[in-house]
């Protein structure tokens, strides 16, 4: 259940979404880890630096 409630946080505003990544990346997952690596590409650049952050990869 928390898991999903993560995922569909990620369509949220963007303090959430970058909220949202941290107790994603917890999860061992395949959809987490998706939406962790889809945030590389997020609109918002804030989100897109977390989700660099938490995969140790540079981010533009």
């Amino acid at each position: 259940m928390a898991l999903e409630t993560l995922l569909d946080a990620m369509d949220d505003r963007p303090q959430i979404r970058r909220r949202a990544l941290l107790g994603l990346h917890q999860f061992d997952d395949d959809r987490a880890a998706d939406a962790v690596r889809a945030a590389l590409e997020d609109r918002d650049r804030q989100v897109r630096a977390v989700a660099g952050e938490l995969l140790g990869v540079p981010v533009r």
